[in-house]
Parts: C-alpha cells; structure tokens; sequence
C-alpha cells in the first residue's frame, strides 16, 4: 500500500469514527415529547397523534402529559403493558396553555408497569375492565417520584376498582394521597427512605392496606378518620395522624388493636405494627450489626489473651 492510500484510509477511517459518534451521542440523547391534547376512549400512550413529534412513546425520550389525560392500552386481560419511555411525568401544563392545571394517567389495562414515573399534581385513576365490574388495576414501578410541593392522587373510577401500587423506590417530597369511597388501596414498597414528602388518605371510606414493610422515616404518614388502615406489615413513620390526632413520640410502637384502644376507633386491623421512629434511630439489621461486630471483637480480644 502507497502513502496516499494509506492516508486516505487514515482520512476515511476518522471520519466513520466522527459519524460514529454523533450516532452515538444522538442515540443517547433524551428528547422531552409533549401531549398535545387528551386521548380518546380508544386511544393510549401508542397513539402518535398524541404527542409533539407525531409517533408513539418509544425508548430513550421523556414524556410530559401536559395537563392531559393519558391512557394505557385497553387490554382486559393480565397482560403486562409496559411504557416504553425511558421516563413519564404525569402532571398539569404549568400555565403554558396545554390541557390544564392537572395530568391524568387512566389505567385501562390490568397490569401496567413504567420503569421512571414522576407524579406531578396529578390523577392516577383504575379504568380497568374484565368485564366484571371489579377490576383490580396493578401499578409496577421501579422509581416514583412525587415532585416537590404537588399532590398526586390515586382514585378509582366505578366503584370497588381497586389499585394495587407496586413500588421498588419511593423518592421526593410531595403529597402521595388515597381518595374515593369503597375501594381498596394496597402499598407495597420496597424503599421509601429517601421520601420526604407524605402519604395520605382525603376522604371517603377507603380501605388502605399496607402489604409490605414500610419505612417512611423521613417523611410522614395522614388519614381520616373513615379510612380503614390494614398493617399486614409494619409501618415505621416519625409523625402518624389520624383526623386530628398525631402520634410524634419517638420509640413508641403500636399493634393494631392498641391504635384501635388509643384512637377510640375500629378502623385499624392487621398483625404489622405502628412504630414512631426518626432517621436518628438505627434500623434493626444496623443494630444486629453493630452487636455481631461487637461480638467478634471480644472473641479476638480474648484469644490474644
């Protein structure tokens, strides 16, 4: 190979690396698409005439419902809907002339999950039907986010639509609230230590269930008084009020039965605890720990006697 072969070679092979790379860098760049307007009955997240850049939700963007109402699939059986965005912000237009003070996300299939959730003020409402007329709508999340100084609601649609809200990671420091009359609400989270922010009911004879440990220590924890709270696991909170009444004693623990006693209620049952603790408290499994280290340091202290 001559000089001026392999210069042209160097030339070409430099400039595929360059393509190469604004490929790359535009494949890794997440564009925000907007909703423009609310989805029909039979439309969802799929339907391009409902976002900015005319095609369906795909990997890599984010989404903004834009004070509209978003709909997933319309599929009666349990089959899994994923959203494919790489993140989906349900909340209102901020005043910039989209569909409103609020967002929407209507859950018209059974299962749905969406890997990057961010809750502005909005509404998650179970539109779901098998055909029965109660139709449990379960909510897989792997990070929730609800956005600072904004309230999100989960609501039921017909009555004993019941949500089921599935979360590996509960972050930010908004209001999380349970709403409507004869629907079940179950939480199972995973991680809620970094939310600040705090979980409550707004009305109506809900039943709220709390299916897995939940530590909410860094933020707080509300009901009413007609909402029915069922701890089948623990919950660790440093403010719980119920109605008017706030428990903020640090270290206290409550059985169902003793809430039900202190609140002169009915309205708690399940075999979890109420347990009143802050950040400052180690956790169980830190305390097992520091034992065990503490443990095997006497163990070694005594052998080199």
């Amino acid at each position: 190979m001559n000089i001026m072969n392999t210069k042209s070679a160097i030339r070409l092979t430099s400039a595929t690396l360059a393509a190469l790379g604004l490929l790359a860098a535009a494949a890794l760049r997440a564009d925000n698409i907007n909703q423009t307007r609310t989805a029909a009955v039979n439309e969802s997240w799929a339907t391009p005439a409902l976002w900015s850049n005319n095609a369906e939700a795909s990997p890599g963007n984010a989404y903004f419902t834009n004070g509209y109402t978003l709909r997933t699939p319309n599929v009666t059986t349990e089959a899994n809907q994923t959203f494919p965005g790489a993140s989906l912000t349900v909340d209102g237009d901020g005043g910039s002339g989209g569909g409103g003070a609020m967002g929407t996300l209507s859950l018209k299939s059974r299962v749905t999950t969406i890997a990057d959730l961010r809750l502005g003020t909005a509404l998650i409402s179970n539109a779901a039907s098998d055909g029965s007329g109660n139709t449990l709508a379960t909510l897989n999340v792997t990070d929730l986010t609800v956005l600072d100084g904004k309230t999100a609601t989960l609501n039921g649609t017909n009555s004993n639509q019941n949500i089921y809200l599935n979360v590996t990671n509960l972050l930010g420091s908004g209001t999380l609230s349970i709403n409507n009359t004869a629907r079940t609400y179950t939480l199972a989270i995973d991680d809620a230590t970094a939310f600040t922010g705090i979980i409550s009911t707004l009305g109506g004879n809900a039943t709220l269930v709390i299916a897995s440990d939940l530590n909410l220590i860094n933020g707080a924890f509300s009901v009413n008084t007609v909402t029915s709270l069922v701890l089948n696991k623990n919950l660790v909170v440093p403010s719980f009020t119920f109605g008017s009444v706030t428990l903020n004693t640090l270290g206290e623990a409550y059985t169902a039965a003793q809430l039900n006693d202190h609140f002169g209620t009915t309205a708690f049952s399940g075999t979890g605890s109420l347990i009143v603790a802050s950040s400052t408290i180690p956790e169980p499994a830190s305390v097992a720990t520091l034992l065990a280290a503490a443990v095997m340091l006497a163990v070694t202290l005594r052998r080199r006697r």
